[in-house]
């Protein structure tokens, strides 16, 4: 690579060049493997070792003494999270780590200090600008090292001595770890290491980096944190700023989104459609999010994902589901099974005065069939004393005895190896329950608001059994661990498979797409009967989608980082529920970001807090300063987002602990989302939840929070709060489930919305505004009334149909999204469909972007599939991404550059496929089943696949050559890759020598924003090959030649050396560099090359095929 800060100006941008002093900066760092408390804890095991229990300790602790009560509960804490004294649950007594007593035993206290204060010494050295005391890794400062042979444009002097800048950071240890590069801290490790010895000035060490641009000017990427100092010290370096850009976390979305985003702003209403030509633009794109690639992606969604129901509302929602999924048992289990059923329950806390005869937890397991065991796993998350968790062990069990003597007799009652949080409900059926909802503590007729997700799925269920299993200890539960893993794992329970379901699926709403395409006339207004039954059986094809929900499982280790990237990648509106909050649980930073800036579209966000103190007066000191706190920290949020901002000052009822964003993802989970470094600050605690993707899902649990506290929720603004239909939709699906419930009772069919409507109506006036919810409630509805200006319930049908809450329906019918799939429905809206279709006269052809288009002049033809039957859908898949380029001649190299000279004759003789773009990392995971390790904003379906070397790429060949239909499969060599890449141009690039063009077609530094992008966005050459510029390097299959004059027939390097050549330039670089023509690697004739074990992120390959010998 060479001197970073070396080089002439590239052609149209101007360097600037900067030098900067610094100084190298170095220091040890030092991992203990105790506590801080390791002093205090040291001489507590030396007393538990020696027989004293936890409460003679904490009345009378040795020295040295802790300074108060509260330090000495915590250190009780510790030694058990720390799993270094574990109380035995059946015993009573103390279990001391073998490690730390063989030690003892050993060589006594000495040794045992030893254990406690042995550390993990690393040394480290990073540099330090001498302008505003940034530290950088050492790495990054040598990229940019100053050779003496380049005068600088500016010449910055030192602020202040090095040390008063050294003393004057706040220097993050983490982060200085991590820019070591190598090195990496665990969780549990961060917050004990330290600095073995102070950072410390060395040598002196000066910097000369280069600002991009005239009238603005850019630093280099690698020094991106060097901004905020230059800009306050130096502004004068940087020009004429204009504002910044937001940076954006990247969150991957789901192949459905942009589809249900586009079908969403169809109207069935033709009067609402607006111009033709814009709709026929939507449609078309429609089409196209359905073609060549995206089946796969459509395909392995669904197949990986599963049917899932909330479960929101008062506690005795849980308790129903929970006596559901009992029933279950008894419907899923054949007679002859010999698997026992089973029900698993982990709760975080225990409350034996919550167990009543005949309602609650009793009478939901009550519901299971007789034979069915209960293993409870009790995660001891109070802040009791072991014997005192013990003691209300021993209390619930005896409660449950004298409640249901057969009921207790089945259950197996267990604490958690570790103090868990998690809240999960598993049944030997697969069914499974996860949220925030504590069954073994909640009190039946409980109006606190709770949230879960449940579904049945046995895979996902055996690996959350997985999860649960870690934190089983003692014969018992492992036994009966075991038997609900062999139970879930029967065979005979596989369900059809869910790819060959995808597949025939996903021909349907290709179908369904047609004919709305069909259904829009050349010129005019589309039939409204046409439109609105083409448009309903799209809604209906796509419902199977739709309604699969994609979940990953989120640890207390993962679900912060979930958190906020999911928050921070909201685009329209989220809501955040947590039962605590704490003051430093609003990051100011994820708030301002929130915010937004000016011509971007501002976040609406909807916070719900506060269960601890709702409805009740605090009445000791420790609890008014905590909701003091809380209190701060919603005006704190309020002050920086103003009226984009949802919520009240005062605490709410809600247990709920959940994020929802823009109505299409959201996480789920047991952790208090706004109470962290609250809690979290005193002990460690086992979390789990569920971060996933459904649209419906995260709408029907959106209109439910807003349903619960409209009067908080619901702007302000006159009509919008009217115009948001999703509390009303919930409403109506309540109702529908109260109707559904006794259906067999009722002489009419309930589905009709004027019986909707009557008991939605009736639900509003008994409330009769009796608090300040129940009276926005009705006041909203009488302002959807006066927005609709008629009856509303047919226009929420509508709208929950649009939204995909209700099935679509050609009649005034509510059926929720819970409802089972009806295949023969779906088919018959189809058919319907095409009846009307046939029914119209047929229309004129409307011209589109792709009639319109003049064919090509050239060797260019889309790829022949071929007709045989037993091919591979992955071969189809590849083959539709290619095109055909046919035999021929041209001029290859360049005479000015030593590496591409002399400029020669090449004559390919055969036609070959070549792929219109880059291979993508969707391909690449449908073929070879998983990718390699890819940072969140480099993985996307869509990007090209990077990371791989040459060896990597020839397993890949090999699958897929190895597939029914294939053969062929390869990388193009290099003359083939510069062939078509000029697609007959004789200039620099593929549209001639004008460099202004490039960035129509390639990316790199200059428009890349620093990140990869999707393959195919920007221009094709005249052959319609995408990214050929720009993008990625991409590999070919031979070395580099060495050019001779004359003519080359078919040529190709060498193929057995240790390199392999790379064409095209990539995102990462500047392409033009003004007298040196060997540095502009964009142009078609540049060559480079690397090693064939070369892996990078701007280096990925494009397929050649070649064709069989009856397609010559």
């Amino acid at each position: 690579m060479g001197n970073r800060s070396s080089g002439s100006a590239p052609r149209g941008v101007r360097r600037t060049f900067v030098l900067l002093p610094g100084y190298f900066v170095s220091a040890s760092i030092c991992i203990p493997r105790a506590h801080p408390h390791a002093l205090w804890l040291l001489a507590w095991l030396e007393q538990l070792i020696q027989g004293a229990s936890f409460v003679q300790l904490e009345r009378s602790p040795p020295w040295p003494v802790p300074p108060d009560a509260l330090l000495a509960r915590q250190l009780t804490r510790e030694l058990i999270d720390l799993r270094w004294a574990v109380p035995d649950w059946g015993t009573g007594g103390l279990r001391i780590d073998p490690v730390l007593l063989g030690r003892y035993h050993a060589e006594g206290k000495e040794g045992l200090a030893r254990e406690l204060f042995e550390a993990q010494v690393m040394p480290g050295e990073w540099w330090m600008d001498g302008v505003g005391g940034v530290l950088l890794p050492r790495a990054t400062a040598m990229q940019f090292d100053w050779d003496y042979k380049k005068t600088a444009d500016f010449q910055l002097e030192p602020q202040a001595s090095p040390q008063e800048l050294l003393d004057s950071g706040e220097h993050d240890l983490v982060d200085l770890v991590r820019k070591l590069g190598a090195i990496e801290l665990n969780q549990s490790a961060r917050g004990r290491a330290f600095f073995g010895n102070p950072l410390r000035i060395g040598g002196r060490k000066g910097i000369l980096f280069p600002l991009y641009g005239e009238a603005e000017r850019i630093l280099p990427d690698e020094l991106a944190e060097l901004e905020p100092a230059l800009l306050q010290r130096a502004p004068q370096l940087f020009g004429q700023r204009s504002a910044p850009r937001p940076r954006l976390v990247h969150v991957p979305h789901s192949p459905l989104e942009r589809f249900v985003s586009e079908l969403e702003r169809l109207p069935l209403d033709t009067v609402a459609l607006g111009p033709l030509p814009l709709v026929a633009d939507r449609v078309e794109h429609l089409s196209e999010l359905l073609r060549g690639t995206a089946d796969e992606e459509w395909i392995r969604w669904f197949a990986e994902g599963q049917r899932v129901s909330p479960v929101a509302g008062p506690t005795d929602r849980h308790f129903d589901a929970l006596a559901e999924l009992c029933r279950g048992l008894a419907r899923g289990s054949a007679p002859e099974s010999r698997h026992v059923p089973w029900v698993l329950l982990t709760s975080a806390f225990l409350n034996a005065d919550n167990l009543r005869e005949g309602e609650g937890l009793v009478a939901a397991l009550a519901e299971a069939p007789p034979s069915t065991r209960i293993l409870l796993v009790y995660g001891h998350a109070s802040e009791a004393l072991p014997a005192e968790q013990q003691q209300e062990i021993e209390a619930y069990l005896q409660r449950l005895r004298s409640l249901n003597a057969a009921l207790a007799e089945r259950c197996i009652l267990v604490a958690a190896k570790r103090r868990s949080h998690e809240k999960v409900i598993l049944t030997s059926h697969g069914d499974w329950l996860i949220g925030s909802w504590n069954p073994a503590s909640s009190r039946p007729g409980s109006v606190v608001f709770e949230c879960s997700l449940a579904g049945r799925d046995r895979t996902f269920a055996l690996t959350l059994l997985s999860r649960l299993e870690d934190n089983l200890e003692g014969e018992a539960a492992i036994q009966a661990a075991a038997s609900l893993r062999e139970a879930l794992g029967a065979a005979g329970m596989a369900e059809s498979s869910p790819r060959e379901t995808a597949q025939r699926q996903l021909e349907r709403l290709k179908r369904a797409a047609g004919l709305l395409s069909r259904a829009l006339p050349s010129e005019g207004t589309p039939s409204p009967r046409v439109w609105a039954s083409a448009l309903r059986a799209v809604r209906a094809a796509l419902h199977p989608f739709l309604v699969r929900t994609r979940i990953e499982l989120a640890d207390a280790h993962q679900t912060r980082d979930a958190f906020v990237a999911q928050a921070q990648s909201a685009r329209q509106d989220l809501l955040l529920a947590s039962d605590r909050l704490t003051d430093s649980a609003l990051d100011g930073a994820i708030l301002r970001d929130l915010r937004g800036t000016q011509g971007r579209r501002q976040r609406l966000v909807r916070l719900v807090w506060g269960r601890e103190w709702a409805g009740q007066r605090p009445t000791d000191k420790q609890t008014r300063e905590q909701l003091q706190r809380a209190r701060l920290a919603v005006v704190e949020a309020q002050n920086i987002l103003g009226p984009q901002l949802l919520t009240r000052r005062e605490p709410m009822e809600n247990h709920a602990k959940l994020l929802l964003v823009d109505g299409c993802r959201g996480l789920i989970t047991s952790e208090n989302l706004l109470s962290y470094g609250g809690e979290k600050g005193r002990y460690e605690s086992r979390e789990l939840g569920v971060a996933f993707w459904c649209p419906p899902v995260v709408r029907d649990l959106l209109g439910r929070f807003l349903w619960q506290w409209p009067d908080v929720l619901l702007p302000e603004e006159s009509g919008r709060g009217a115009r948001q239909p999703y509390a009303w939709i919930s409403g109506g699906m309540q109702a529908w489930y109260a109707l559904d419930s006794v259906r067999a009772e009722l002489d009419f069919v309930p589905d009709a919305s004027k019986y909707i409507g009557a008991l939605l109506r009736d639900e509003l006036s008994k409330e009769g505004g009796a608090d300040a919810g129940a009276q926005a409630r009705e006041q909203g509805f009488q302002r959807l009334e006066h927005f609709v200006g008629q009856d509303p319930l047919p226009w929420l049908r509508e709208e929950g149909e649009r939204l995909g809450l209700l099935l679509p329906s050609s009649e005034d019918l509510w059926q929720p999204y819970t409802a089972p799939t009806d295949e023969e429905l779906l088919e018959q809206l189809l058919v319907q469909a095409e009846k009307a279709l046939a029914e119209q006269p047929a229309p004129k052809p409307r011209e589109t972007a792709s009639t319109s288009r003049p064919t090509a002049v050239g060797p260019a033809l889309v790829a022949s599939r071929g007709t045989a039957a037993a091919t591979h859908q992955l071969v189809e898949q590849a083959l539709s991404g290619m095109v055909r380029v046919k035999a021929g001649a041209f001029l290859m190299g360049d005479d000015r550059v030593p590496s591409e000279r002399p400029r020669h004759r090449v004559v390919l003789t055969r036609d070959f496929l070549l792929g219109r773009t880059p291979v993508t990392q969707g391909l690449w995971e449908a073929v070879m089943g998983s990718l390699p390790h890819l940072r969140s904003n480099e993985r996307h379906p869509e990007f090209p696949i990077v990371y791989v070397d040459f060896h990597d790429i020839q397993r890949f060949l090999g699958r897929l050559n190895a597939l029914p239909g294939s053969g062929g499969f390869d990388l193009p060599t290099e003359a083939q890759w510069e062939y078509a890449c000029r697609a007959g141009s004789t200039g620099d690039y593929c549209f001639g020598n004008d460099p202004q063009l490039l960035n129509n077609y390639a990316w790199s530094k200059l428009n890349s924003k620093a990140q990869l992008h999707r393959v195919g966005q920007l221009k094709a050459n005249a052959w319609g090959l995408h990214d050929m510029h720009g993008l990625v390097y991409e590999s070919v299959r031979d070395d580099l030649r060495s050019f001779q004059r004359g003519e080359a027939v078919d040529p190709v390097g060498r193929l057995d050396t240790d390199y392999i050549g790379a064409r095209g330039g990539a995102w990462g670089r500047y392409p033009f560099r003004d007298g040196n023509r060997a540095e502009e690697h964009f142009r078609c004739s540049c060559r480079q090359f690397h090693s064939k074990r070369e892996k990078a992120n701007r280096v990925s390959f494009r397929l050649m095929r070649v064709l069989p010998s009856q397609e010559k």
